[in-house]
């Protein structure tokens, strides 16, 4: 919450969201800076959620299910064109769930002329990793590369070992501009926040 009075972001997308995490940030004043939402929370790790300023409709059949839930919203920005929001989230590859998460980055949407696609996210993906550059290679751009940040880490945090990999980003389509990225530590997870200031036509 700290995070968010701070940056005051238009769209909050959250990675294996409780429903007591949904309860205790709605308390915390969520609700009413980012009011309109579409979570898929479960108690593990697989639910997810994204929080939004203005209104957020549910997009279904967008992302196939693979792994933890990736909710889909379409975001209307005033004054522009609706912004497509992906919750990315597969499994992460390891012995078996390779194969899942190989699957789960296939899944995702390429970028189009429509609509205007961010997809932000845990994507247990490096920018090194096959998958992830086959992904980039159907339209993206990692926004935190674009400003020379893409090799900041994000996990693991608040271990005793210092973050030492970069698998958490946000990817924009190429009519989307970035004008800055950071990496914060949030006290309790074991990933980092990554914001994202961006300019969408």
């Amino acid at each position: 919450m700290e995070l968010v009075r701070r940056f005051d972001p238009d769209v909050l997308s959250t990675q294996e969201l409780t429903p007591d995490a949904v309860g205790r940030l709605d308390a915390a004043g969520l609700k009413n800076l980012l009011p309109h939402r579409v979570l898929e929370d479960e108690y593990s790790a697989g639910g997810s959620g994204l929080y939004a300023r203005y209104p957020l409709t549910r997009l279904d059949n967008v992302v196939p299910q693979r792994g933890h839930h990736m909710p889909v919203g379409l975001l209307a920005l005033p004054g522009g064109r609706p912004v497509q929001i992906v919750n990315v989230h597969p499994y992460p590859p390891l012995g078996p769930l390779v194969h899942d998460w190989n699957a789960a980055l296939r899944a995702l949407p390429s970028a189009s002329a429509d609509p205007v696609r961010v997809l932000a996210g845990d994507f247990n993906a490096s920018l090194d990793h096959a998958a992830m550059r086959e992904l980039l290679g159907r339209g993206y751009k990692d926004a935190a590369d674009e400003v020379g940040q893409g090799l900041v880490p994000t996990w693991p945090a608040n271990k005793r070992i210092p973050p030492i990999i970069t698998i958490d980003h946000v990817l924009v389509d190429s009519r989307v501009g970035v004008r800055e990225v950071s990496v914060h530590t949030v006290p309790g997870t074991d990933h980092r926040a990554v914001f994202a200031s961006l300019t969408v036509p």
